[in-house]
């Protein structure tokens, strides 16, 4: 009975250290894995807020991020980051040390943040000041030149940028005018702001910590080799320890040698996540589709799959990748299965392993049977990208702990390795637009300074031709031809109104259009030149699509390159124009240019001349580059930026001795129904009031001569006296007309408003002795404008249009 009692206890001994030693043994198996994922992805999080920082302060600079949120984000992430380190550290001084100085670097950068959003905070408030008061006093040639100087100021903050903007603004020193007066005092303020400013973001974009990451993942992988050894270490003591048993020695032989395959499956899982990150190391967007590709393959064949995939969920919904051994696997199977999948019960934390036929009642599983597969394995993540990797096999099940661990953490470095893309595609974006912006704004400056010298003349050519109608009586012939320079006039103001927003900036008019109705006119006008036979189809152009934008302007695009067109054909020349709609469902890059994933109009232009030259291609549509005989180079680089405005891009095909053929793509939108068109109200007439007029000498006879037209009797005085308020008294006059005169109105009104917003400012006094009103009117000036403005002064009620 002894005996068997103590063959008793000693089974019961064997079978609790059987148990402890199996629960230790599975308790060392997964800390060790834990660990290693969490710093991982630590370390990911804050070199990603790294990266992010810079390209936010970079945007902030340039006045592209409002406010400063996701400057914040980043930095509160990175600190999240480097807590997180730290504890995970533990008492490994090297990795400790080498988060330490992770640290140091993040606090330095977020001092240098702090500064920065101070700093940056006056730079733009200024500079939108000192961009509206040169707007404001563009007449003034003081002011141009501080605007010129600035401009390159934005651009270069060199010495002798700031040299040249200190001298510019020394000429302003010591003016007359308030709006002057403000324009010295932010000028100076933007000279000591904007060198500290780029000071700023040029000190976080060298100091550079990918070094330190790279330090932190090596110590990372060491810390994680010596929890492996030391838990091995652990586990053969005890198995030493029960070796004295035999039923236990052999069960325990038996773990070993699991734990053995484990370890090397484990293994072979890093092996296979340093393969698919060196893939993706250094590959450019063009090469990034092809490498994902073969990182599905190399995973597909460690899960044991025959087909493999990728889709990207959230702001790229829809985007996958695909592998398929026999390649018959579609691109919409994927995005079927994850839609299947998203409310699955089958989901354990971020894993569904369906093997048929478990679940074959769930929509999931009916999918499954209805392709003949009979095995899913589905992972899902949701940082750095939200997407979906899964992988289907039509042999036997292999276990899901085999080859899950190297799955994460190869669909981490695949997600990194997008989110990357990501970021470069909008860096490389950003420098071509800011590239761009500056040569337009060259440009600019010069067309809107003669655009509004033309305006004066506009004015002055309108307003008689209106009066000459007034008084042509029944005259048919004379009346028709007034009719027709009035139509020329509004012509001509149009166009200087698209002058003119396009030199401050200003966006253009945007509505829906019918594009197809918008295209057909275009033919129609190119046709009527004679120069060829344009040939004109919609393709596949659906009812009720339109477009958002300016007619005017997508017009001048479509005859730019229809003009360049007939200029590339010399004999007998005939361009096709077809109107066709796209629907991407990705991403898609062009010659010049990409889109983002969307439903697009398309208007392919095609002729059969002699065609571009490949050296000459990369720079169609740079502002003066031009490869034809007597050319401005302006015609493309003016399509280009009109559609760049509208969201679109332009595709260019062409090849010497083949013709040529642009595509010019547009964001397409559901139809909307057009603004309502005012009437006009018909012109007054006045019975000799006195109107004081004042205006500059160049156009003061002009202005007198419309004012005596509607019947009022003016007085003309320079804007320059200093007696303008006592001139009015003088001359009995109850209205003062300020055309082209900023600074005078101060003169008249009591709260001592400039009055230089506007470029015509009517100033009316109710009854004698009372103060000035004033009455803004539209530049150039429109007489039935003015005509409908002075009226109250004749006694009589004012008439409604």
């Amino acid at each position: 009975m002894k005996s068997v009692a103590m063959l008793r206890a000693s089974a019961a001994i064997t079978a609790l250290a059987a148990v402890l030693l199996f629960g230790a043994a599975a308790r060392m198996r997964t800390m060790g894995d834990g660990w290693a994922v969490d710093a991982n992805r630590a370390i990911e999080r804050y070199a990603f807020a790294d990266r992010s920082l810079t390209r936010d302060m970079l945007s902030a600079r340039i006045g592209l991020l409002r406010n400063y949120d996701m400057i914040n984000q980043d930095l509160a992430s990175a600190d999240e980051s480097i807590e997180g380190l730290v504890q995970l550290a533990g008492d490994d001084l090297p990795l400790r040390d080498a988060v330490s100085r992770l640290g140091d670097h993040t606090r330095a950068a977020e001092a240098m943040a702090e500064e920065f959003k101070s700093e940056n905070a006056l730079l733009q408030n200024s500079l939108a000041r000192v961009t509206a008061l040169c707007n404001l006093l563009q007449d003034s040639p003081r002011a141009g030149t501080v605007s010129a100087r600035f401009l390159r100021l934005t651009l270069d903050t060199s010495p002798a940028a700031v040299a040249a903007a200190q001298a510019a603004l020394a000429g302003v020193t010591g003016a007359r005018s308030d709006l002057e007066a403000q324009l010295v005092a932010h000028g100076r303020l933007l000279i000591a702001l904007l060198p500290r400013v780029d000071a700023i973001l040029d000190a976080v974009r060298e100091g550079s910590r990918d070094g330190e990451i790279e330090i932190v993942r090596r110590l990372i992988v060491e810390h994680q080799q010596r929890i492996e050894a030391g838990h091995q270490r652990a586990f053969l003591g005890l198995l030493a320890a029960g070796a004295a048993a035999g039923i236990l020695w052999l069960a325990l032989l038996a773990a070993l040698r699991a734990q053995s395959r484990e370890r090397r499956r484990r293994r072979e899982n890093e092996r296979l996540s340093a393969t698919v990150a060196s893939l993706l190391l250094e590959v450019s967007s063009e090469q990034l589709e092809q490498r994902i590709g073969d990182a599905l393959q190399r995973l597909a064949a460690h899960a044991g799959a025959t087909d493999a995939y990728l889709v990207l969920q959230g702001e790229q919904a829809g985007r996958t990748y695909v592998w398929s051994s026999d390649g018959r696997l579609s691109e919409n199977w994927p995005v079927r299965v994850a839609a299947a999948a998203q409310d699955s019960p089958l989901w354990e934390e971020d894993v569904l392993h369906l093997a048929l036929p478990h679940g074959a009642d769930t929509p999931l599983g009916a999918m499954l049977l209805s392709r003949g597969t009979t095995s899913l394995l589905l992972l899902r993540a949701s940082t750095p990208v939200p997407a979906l990797l899964g992988f289907e096999r039509h042999d036997t099940d292999r276990g899901r702990s085999d080859v899950i661990a190297g799955l994460h953490m190869a669909q981490a470095a695949i997600l990194q390795a997008l989110r990357r893309d990501g970021l470069e595609r909008a860096r490389l974006q950003l420098e071509l637009r800011l590239a761009r912006a500056r040569r337009m704004e060259a440009i600019g400056a010069v067309a809107s300074g003669v655009a509004h010298n033309f305006n004066n003349i506009i004015g002055a050519i309108g307003g008689f031709s209106e009066i000459a109608e007034i008084h042509a009586g029944h005259n048919r012939v004379v009346r028709e031809d007034l009719s027709e320079i009035r139509q020329a006039v509004d012509r001509a103001r149009e166009l200087v109104d698209e002058i003119l927003a396009f030199g401050r900036g200003h966006d253009a008019e945007y509505r829906p259009l019918a594009l197809q109705a918008l295209v057909e006119e275009t033919v129609r006008l190119v046709q009527a030149t004679g120069r060829g036979t344009v040939r004109f189809s919609a393709q596949d152009w659906p009812v009720g699509r339109e477009v958002q934008g300016n007619a005017t302007q997508l017009q001048q695009v479509f005859m730019n390159i229809c003009n360049n067109a007939f200029l590339a054909m010399p004999g007998d020349p005939h361009v096709d124009v077809t109107l066709g709609f796209r629907v991407e469902c990705r991403p898609r890059a062009f010659s010049h240019g990409s889109l983002e994933a969307g439903d697009y109009a398309m208007v392919t232009i095609v002729d059969r001349g002699c065609g571009i030259a490949a050296a000459a291609q990369p720079r169609l549509f740079e502002p003066f580059f031009t490869g034809r005989q007597g050319g401005t180079g302006l015609g493309l680089s003016t399509a280009w930026e009109i559609v760049q405005a509208h969201g679109g891009t332009i595709d260019v095909r062409s090849a010497p001795g083949q013709g040529s053929r642009f595509d010019i793509w547009l964001p397409a939108m559901r139809a909307q129904l057009p603004a309502p068109v005012q009437q006009a109200a018909a012109p007054l007439s006045g019975n000799g009031e006195g109107v004081l007029v004042v205006a500059p000498a160049a156009i003061r006879e002009a202005v007198e001569d419309l004012v005596a037209q509607l019947g009022y009797e003016p007085v003309s005085v320079d804007p320059a006296r200093a007696d303008l308020a006592e001139q009015a008294d003088h001359a009995g006059a109850d209205a003062v007309l300020l055309v082209d005169a900023p600074g005078a109105a101060h003169h008249f009104l009591p709260d001592g408003r400039s009055g230089s917003e506007q470029g015509v400012l009517l100033l009316m006094r109710p009854a004698s002795g009372q103060a000035f009103a004033p009455v803004p009117l539209a530049a150039p000036l429109d007489p039935v404008a003015l005509a409908a403005a002075l009226h109250p002064l004749t006694g009589a009620p004012t008439l409604q249009p």
